[in-house]
């Protein structure tokens, strides 16, 4: 098996990038997926995704 590297995977729309960190962090949680650094490189995507931590973290 190959480790290390990195990976890139358009993701064009806010609600699919959502998605995606969704199932990534959950098989990350789970111990399905070794650790790794996940970059989002889409400053709507970002935005849309911190948008919820105002509210829920209070």
């Amino acid at each position: 098996m190959n480790v290390g590297g990195n990976g890139v995977m358009p993701a064009f729309v806010v609600e699919r990038t959502q998605e995606i960190l969704f199932l990534l962090i959950d098989l990350l949680r789970r111990g399905r997926l070794p650790y790794l650094s996940i970059w989002v490189d889409s400053p709507m995507a970002t935005a849309a995704t911190h948008l919820p931590q105002q509210f829920f973290s209070q």
